[in-house]
């Protein structure tokens, strides 16, 4: 075990491989943070026990959580923060840290200098954007990776690191650390009357979400999914038939469907087969997870929880319902207990799961994406866009007001943002990695 040096210091953590360790205040942290994602978590098992029927998301358009900045989450953050709002009745899925709104109380002058906003009409100070008092913050979790050569000890960024060769990266260590943010939710301070304006700007990128009431359509449908499906452009085969179960055969590579008006209201059929795909997508071609062979085998009930949150995260991508697949229904208690042991066994439990489940949205969402974008090129006319308001990121000016702007443009001082982003490219990089070794 290593020591712990000033050259670490500024590091908000790091694993306890390699040359140093962690110091016992930030292994508190880490662990104060997962331990509020784990009782966020069981709260949700524990509602979803009592009523199965009670969906996890009740959302009629994609209900993304993103920060001020309108980057959004992802994983296991996503995850959270969309459930502590449904919970909590927050409308609009948007948080900030302390930094975040104190920054929005100032813009630059003519000579860079940070200065206070002012009402251009009056010249009189801008209310102060704070959050409200007495209300309690909730962790983000993001990890990134420290890239250091074994001799040198020089240390590389992620972008260069991926040019290396496979032969170049046996070179590198590889130490994984953890950063650690508090946030509030927009509804949690006095965004509403200090920035009304940008306040409306964030109310109008979710509006038409109801969280009492999901709108029961019969026509609601996601075409390029359907076509996906339907035209072996898909995973894997997917059979949709009169039938009373869905489940993914591995040993045909197939997955079979009961048909879409078999379902009360079809956003369920969307539901369960992005559950069905998630477990295809662990297979060795693919994302190799270790998945067991039958029920009450423990990675088995892991697999079933990686699919169900899964299938969570991408309802919330495409405005999917989201309620507890049958099979695990039927299996719930089991599975609860098991679930449970497990995360009590090892706190990390959770967060490995939610990893596995990050890796097979991205693979799913990316393909679902691609196929928009083929279809929109290859037609004159738009027929589906069901991700264009998550291609535009908010930024905000020195006034505080918004402003549209592709990712890309995000002013290089956003880093909650920028931590999310690079913690999820080099995750994936790392989960290659692990897979070209096996």
């Amino acid at each position: 075990m290593g020591r712990w040096n000033k050259n670490n210091k500024g590091q908000e953590s790091s694993e306890s491989t390699g040359r140093w360790s962690k110091p016992d205040y930030i292994k508190e942290k880490e662990n104060k943070a997962l331990d509020a994602h784990i009782k966020l978590f069981e709260e949700l098992v524990e509602k979803a026990d009592k009523d199965w029927k009670q969906p996890w998301f009740n959302i009629s358009k994609p209900f993304i959580p993103r920060s001020v900045y309108g980057v959004e989450y992802s994983g296991q953050n996503a995850f959270m923060l969309a459930f502590l709002s449904m919970d909590r009745g927050w409308k609009i899925p948007v948080f900030a840290t302390g930094g975040h709104l104190f920054n929005l109380n100032f813009g630059k002058d003519a000579d860079g200098n940070k200065v206070p906003l002012v009402n251009k009409e009056t010249g009189e100070k801008l209310p102060f954007v704070h959050n409200i008092k007495g209300e309690d913050t909730f962790p983000v979790i993001f990890t990134k990776m420290n890239y250091v050569h074994k001799e040198t000890k020089a240390k590389i960024d992620y972008d260069d690191y991926t040019k290396l060769s496979d032969e170049e990266k046996e070179n590198y260590n590889v130490y994984p650390f953890t950063t650690i943010y508090e946030v509030y939710n927009i509804d949690q301070t006095n965004l509403k009357e200090a920035r009304p304006e940008l306040y409306e700007k964030y109310r109008k990128m979710y509006e038409d979400n109801d969280l009492s009431q999901v709108q029961q359509t019969e026509d609601f449908s996601l075409p390029v999914v359907d076509d996906m499906m339907e035209n072996d452009k898909w995973f894997c085969k997917v059979h949709i038939e009169s039938s009373n179960r869905a489940f993914y055969r591995p040993s045909e590579k197939a997955i079979h469907l009961p048909l879409k008006e078999q379902y009360t209201n079809p956003r369920e059929f969307y539901s369960t087969a992005f559950h069905e795909t998630v477990h295809a997508v662990g297979d060795e071609e693919y994302l190799n997870r270790k998945k067991g062979k039958a029920f009450g085998d423990p990675d088995y009930a892991r697999e079933e929880l990686v699919a169900e949150t899964g299938s969570a995260l991408l309802c919330l991508r495409y405005g999917v319902a989201k309620t507890w697949k049958d099979d695990v229904i039927e299996n719930s208690a089991a599975y609860f207990k098991g679930w449970k042991e497990a995360i009590k066994k090892d706190p990390k439990y959770l967060k490995t799961v939610f990893t596995d489940a990050k890796a097979s949205v991205r693979l799913i969402s990316d393909k679902i994406d691609q196929e928009v974008e083929l279809q929109q090129n290859n037609n004159t006319e738009r027929k589906l866009d069901i991700r264009e308001t998550e291609e535009e990121t908010l930024s905000v000016d020195e006034d505080g007001n918004v402003e549209v702007t592709m990712t890309e443009d995000l002013d290089p001082d956003k880093k909650q943002g920028e931590d999310e982003k690079d913690s999820q490219s080099q995750a994936e990089e790392q989960q290659r990695q692990s897979h070209r070794r096996r």
